[in-house]
């Protein structure tokens, strides 16, 4: 899939951009850019392009650094994308970025910095939350699950989905692992505690049980698609929030989102998502592609044409914007608290492929019904192969 904004003169420098394939991906950087290219006076064009959910996440940035000035990005791809050289700093404008950093929706400026240098900037903000349909809440007379005991507890009208692609059991686990009393990937050696690894293995086997095997292996998009246009469905506890569903007239059924639940009446801590917009470090035009980041990240371009496009902004500001509720009615205020608390995951070397791994590993034994030992000796095993721990040298 690709857009072109096109330029009025054939003379124009074509900057190539390419971000993931959802509304809330493609739309908003072509929205935003065509208001860029305009300020230029169309002295440069802009080619937006889409790649799958999975390359977003989880693919190396090699050969897409080679291919795009400008690459929106998970922040877990910095780490490997920076010791390769694929990255431009965009520290250089202290000002924007110290007001960046201010307007930021949680941690989502500081997941993409390390030793000063600023690596990408965030556009997009996410974490894992809570999704429902409020139709079928009301039908049925129960009230939101704000633990997971009410989430076993909902009623059989009520049936729960699951986001369960690799990376999304991975975050969950992440996930559940805090709300077991522990911060995973701290610390050398292992990746968290043996206790409080089995206990958030174990309470991700029972969620699967109770929402069933036939959601293992889908994707978020997937599983919101589902939620919002069919009945298969009422619940999902852990899923990275999509504002496009609760606009009105996106999609046929309205969702809600909230907290995922806890495991107790403190509220969840949930894994960071998001996107930032990186420069390649290759781009014959770096300047003008650094000038066009700047703008997407910008606090006139988030909560204007980039919110307006479809777009979940990264800048508090525009979360918190009248435009943002008159848009996306609660979604906003109801998982902004969320996202002020989320936990981020490294951005050392080696932490792309450690996920991947991770993720398949946990997919694989939950399909197979395995107990949580073998699995998380090769979570440690892989984990000590990561470059450094989070906030100590990550990018050496």
């Amino acid at each position: 899939m690709s857009v072109r904004e096109m330029s009025t003169t054939d003379e124009a420098i074509v900057l190539r951009g390419v971000t993931w394939g959802h509304t809330r991906g493609l739309l908003p950087v072509i929205g935003a850019s065509s208001a860029w290219a305009d300020r230029t006076a169309d002295r440069v064009a802009v080619i937006w392009e889409a790649r799958s959910l999975w390359d977003f996440g989880e693919g190396d940035l090699t050969s897409i650094a080679q291919q795009y000035d400008l690459m929106v990005i998970d922040h877990p791809l910095v780490g490997d994308a920076v010791s390769q050289g694929l990255l431009v700093d965009l520290a250089g404008d202290a000002a924007f970025v110290a007001e960046a950093h201010a307007d930021s929706v949680g941690d989502s400026q500081r997941t993409y910095c390390a030793d000063g240098a600023v690596w990408a900037l965030p556009v997009d903000a996410a974490c894992q939350v809570a999704a429902w349909r409020p139709d079928l809440f009301e039908n049925v007379g129960v009230a939101v699950p704000t633990t997971l005991a009410e989430v076993h507890a909902l009623p059989v009208a009520l049936p729960i989905a699951m986001a369960a692609a690799p990376v999304d059991v991975w975050c969950m686990w992440l996930a559940l692992c805090i709300g077991a009393g522990e911060e995973p990937l701290r610390s050398e050696g292992r990746a968290v505690t043996r206790e409080v690894a089995t206990a958030a293995y174990d309470e991700l086997e029972r969620l699967v049980q109770r929402a069933g095997p036939e959601w293992l292996g889908r994707n978020p998009i997937d599983v919101l698609r589902m939620l919002s246009s069919g009945d298969r469905a009422a619940y999902i506890p852990f899923v990275f929030g999509y504002s496009n569903y609760s606009r009105p007239g996106y999609s046929r059924n309205l969702l809600r989102f909230g907290p995922s639940p806890s495991s107790s009446r403190t509220p969840a801590t949930t894994v960071l998502g998001g996107a930032g917009v990186a420069v390649s470090g290759v781009s014959p035009h770096r300047e003008d592609a650094i000038d066009l980041a700047r703008w997407l990240a910008s606090k006139e371009c988030q909560s204007g044409p980039y919110l307006e496009a479809g777009g979940q902004p990264g800048r508090l500001s525009a979360w918190r914007s009248p435009l943002g509720q008159m848009l996306a009615g609660t979604y906003f205020s109801d998982t902004e608290a969320a996202l002020q608390r989320a936990y981020h995951r490294p951005i050392s070397v080696g932490m792309r492929r450690f996920q991947t791994l991770a993720g398949d590993r946990l997919l694989a034994a939950l399909r197979a019904h395995e107990r949580p030992d073998a699995v998380i000796d090769d979570i440690d095993r892989w984990w000590a192969t990561v470059g450094s721990p989070a906030g100590d040298r990550p990018l050496e």
